[in-house]
């Protein structure tokens, strides 16, 4: 592994780059078309199924939202899509009209 070294001048070894299966990437790929922004519970759950950690998945969505954005400046289209804007305001409708 690489080596990184810390304030003190000590080396400290580098986390390894987590290598995602074509599987992975496509369960991965499939539940980012169907929601941008998974819940918690809901990364908890493709974790366990992709045997990755709760944060591995996290940070995909994170790079992956970027991406996106990013694609999307490029075209000179709206960002965050108008769809999904209406699709998150629906939800926080429904959650604030709850009784917690």
């Amino acid at each position: 592994a690489v080596v990184s070294t810390q304030s003190t001048g000590m080396p400290t070894p580098m986390r390894t780059k987590t290598i995602l299966s074509n599987e992975q990437r496509l369960i991965l790929a499939n539940s980012f078309k169907n929601n941008m922004f998974p819940s918690s519970a809901d990364r908890d759950n493709l974790a366990r199924q992709l045997e990755l950690k709760p944060r591995t998945i996290q940070i995909w969505f994170q790079n992956q939202r970027q991406k996106h954005k990013s694609y999307y400046q490029n075209l000179d289209f709206e960002y965050p899509p108008k769809h999904a804007l209406n699709l998150l305001a629906d939800v926080l409708m429904d959650i604030e009209g709850l009784d917690l």
